[in-house]
Order: C-alpha cells, then sequence, then structure tokens
C-alpha cells in the first residue's frame, strides 16, 4: 500500500500527471465515434473520462483535499446516474454537473504552472491540457444547454458529445464554419466567453510560456526557485528536480 501510495505522489508531482489528462481529453474527443449508436454507453464513459481527469487535474495542481474529496463524491454519483436507469432529467443535471467540475480543472491547472520561472515539461503538458480542458468544458455545457432546451441548437439532430466537441472547438479557435449556430440567448452568451477565452489564453498564457522559453538560466537560480515552489515541476518520471539542461535545451 506504501508502494502504490509513493508511486501516486511521484506520479501526481511529474509532468505524467499532465500528459494523462490530456491523454484522457483527446480520448473524449473519439469517444463519440467509437460509442456512438448507445447513449447510456456515451453518457457513462463520458463521466468516467470526466470524473477521472478532474482528480488527477486536482490532485496534480496542489488543490485542497476537499475539493478533491468533492470531485471523488461528485464523480462517483454521476456515474451512478448515468449507468442505471435515471430519469432524464437527472442525466441531464449530471451533464451539467459534469461540465462545472471540468471548467474548474484549467483553473487549478493554471494556478500551478503560474508560478514556475523556468519553461519545463510539467509547464508545457500543464498549458495544454488547460487549453483543452476548457473546450471540453464548453463542449458539455452545450451539450447540457441542448438537453434541456433543443431549440438551442437547431442544426443538431441529436444529443452526440461528437456534435458539441466540434463546434467548441470551431467556436474557441474562431474558425467558424457556420454550420451550427446558437439560436437562442443562453448558448449565445456562452459562444462569446468562449471565444473570448480562446484568444486571451493564446494572447497571456501562450505568450507567457513563449517569453520564458527563451531565457537563460546560466545560474539555475530561476529554476531553483521554480522547483522550490513547485517540486514536481522537474519533469521527470520520479519528481526529482534533475538536470535543468532537460527542458530548457542546451546553450
Amino acid at each position: 500500500m506504501a508502494t502504490i501510495t509513493h508511486r501516486w505522489q511521484r506520479f501526481e508531482k511529474s509532468s505524467d500527471a499532465y500528459k494523462a489528462v490530456t491523454g484522457m481529453l483527446l480520448l473524449l474527443i473519439v469517444m463519440p465515434i467509437l460509442v456512438a449508436s448507445n447513449e447510456r454507453v456515451e453518457g457513462t464513459v463520458t463521466a468516467v473520462i470526466v470524473g477521472a481527469t478532474v482528480i488527477i487535474s486536482m490532485a496534480a495542481s496542489n488543490a485542497h483535499r476537499n475539493a478533491i474529496r468533492a470531485s471523488w463524491l461528485a464523480s462517483l454519483l454521476i456515474v451512478i446516474a448515468t449507468l442505471f436507469d435515471t430519469p432524464r432529467e437527472v442525466r441531464n443535471i449530471a451533464a451539467l454537473v459534469l461540465a462545472i467540475m471540468l471548467i474548474a480543472t484549467p483553473l487549478v491547472i493554471l494556478r500551478r504552472i503560474a508560478r514556475h520561472e523556468v519553461i519545463t515539461a510539467t509547464t508545457i503538458w500543464g498549458a495544454v491540457a488547460a487549453y483543452m480542458a476548457f473546450g471540453m468544458a464548453f463542449s458539455l455545457m452545450y451539450a447540457a444547454t441542448y438537453a434541456f432546451d433543443a431549440a438551442a441548437f437547431p442544426a443538431i439532430a441529436d444529443n452526440s458529445l461528437g456534435n458539441f466537441n466540434y463546434f467548441s472547438f470551431v467556436t474557441m479557435t474562431t474558425l467558424g464554419y457556420g454550420d451550427i449556430a446558437p439560436a437562442t440567448d443562453l448558448p449565445r452568451a456562452m459562444v462569446v466567453f468562449e471565444t473570448l477565452i480562446g484568444q486571451i489564453y493564446l494572447v497571456v498564457v501562450v505568450a507567457r510560456v513563449v517569453s520564458l522559453l527563451g531565457r537563460p538560466v546560466a545560474d539555475h537560480r530561476s529554476l531553483k526557485q521554480t522547483l522550490e515552489r513547485d517540486p514536481g515541476a522537474g519533469g521527470d518520471e520520479d519528481g526529482e528536480e534533475g538536470d535543468p539542461g532537460t527542458d530548457q535545451g542546451e546553450e
């Protein structure tokens, strides 16, 4: 038991935690293709993946223990609600709670990587995971909105998550193909917020990462300060500080 606990602690402090989060978010994108014919299976698998994503993100980002426990409890209840024959209204509320849980994921991730003064593998994977989490969170919110009011998206014929994944990332990246468009005030407001978040993220977070990427670390003081704030920022699998050159490249 102690070995498992130690391995989990090393995992959540390394960049592998955010790699896992990114992988699970990618799985959410392709999952509707694999289980498109079964709404209950899609809902249950989505609940399991989102729950695991939120829990790992909370643990890896040093969130408060009560927040992590609440994530465990909420995830378990949502999985039960989607797995068994519960009323559609209950499943719709579960989808909304999932979206709210997932929107917290990029916030806690950004809180951790914002403390980094030197770019590490953890910083990069955290930034990628946070961006994808924003897109998936809005996807779930659009799906929940459609579940309560199908008139919100008249161009969508069913509640498959794939439709909303597509619409969310097209919106966040401002591609704007126009084949799907919100028809009521609530989803229109959500689209405005997602577009703003997507652009602000690129301007602020990505610019911050790029600016730090070229910073020299001749005396390694910046890296030492980063590791003091965040012992897992070194990015190696064992959660140790490692060689500063590993994530920075050779001078």
